[in-house]
């Protein structure tokens, strides 16, 4: 039993080096420490085996949930804070993308008036209207 609680923490320790987001964070604590996880069973079940096999296991067993449960914790609040940075460069791009194209606009503008302008000085060169 206590074999297979190391196998446990092996293999969630390998899933957390593998998770990308805080989302698959959380998939593999439910997984590994849920109500419904092998871990927990074997927890929950130690009052059914051998006296002399209770505390090996219980050990062991509290010992691989604390360290996953703190490993968890430390990878939700890096990658947390990796997504966050992620999404502000997200928007700081995009907030430069719609300033450019508010300056672009006024630019264009200015020069269509600048235009219009020139061709009124080239038809009427003292800026009035004379009547015909």
């Amino acid at each position: 039993m206590v074999e297979r609680i190391q196998e446990i923490e092996t293999e969630a320790l390998a899933a957390l080096d593998k998770a990308g987001t805080t989302g698959e964070i959380e998939e593999i604590r439910v997984k590994y420490l849920g109500r419904k996880a092998e871990l927990t069973l074997i927890l929950r079940g130690i009052s059914d085996l051998e006296p002399a096999q209770r505390g090996p296991v219980g050990g062991t067993g509290n010992k691989v949930r604390k360290a996953l449960e703190a490993r968890i914790e430390a990878e939700k609040e890096n990658l947390s804070a990796a997504e966050r940075d992620a999404a502000l460069d997200r928007k700081t791009i995009h907030d430069t993308a719609e300033a450019k194209l508010a300056r672009a606009q006024a630019q264009a503008q200015a020069h269509a008036r600048h235009v219009v302008e020139d061709v009124l000085h080239q038809i009427l060169p003292d800026g009035r209207a004379e009547a015909p």
